[in-house]
């Protein structure tokens, strides 16, 4: 199976104590918080989770939080935050290497 990230090495491990995972770029995608439009990005998330009525109150208020953490983030570190990009030369040339 191809990498979804492809420019960045992930290991995540998320705690679970029922049911710890540990996942990879393989099945994940990383999004840095001084990255200018992931207030919004988040936004949209939260609002396809509260219209979804399958979606538990947990995970609404989860991603609401998560929200709020990156905004006060941004304002924060307002001097570091950035427009999306990915560099020319080495890294683009694995990020945008065709799909398998």
């Amino acid at each position: 199976m191809e990498n979804i990230d492809r420019k960045y090495r992930i290991i995540a491990f998320n705690p679970n104590k029922e049911n710890p995972k540990i996942h990879t770029e393989k099945d994940s995608v990383l999004f840095l918080c001084d990255d200018k439009f992931m207030p919004a990005v988040v936004k949209k998330y939260v609002e396809l989770c509260e219209a979804d009525p399958n979606v538990g109150v947990e995970q609404i208020k989860g991603a609401h939080l998560l929200l709020h953490r990156i905004m006060k983030y941004q304002q924060e570190n307002i001097g570091h935050i950035k427009v999306p990009d990915i560099d020319a030369g080495a890294e683009e040339d694995y990020v945008l290497k065709t799909n398998e």
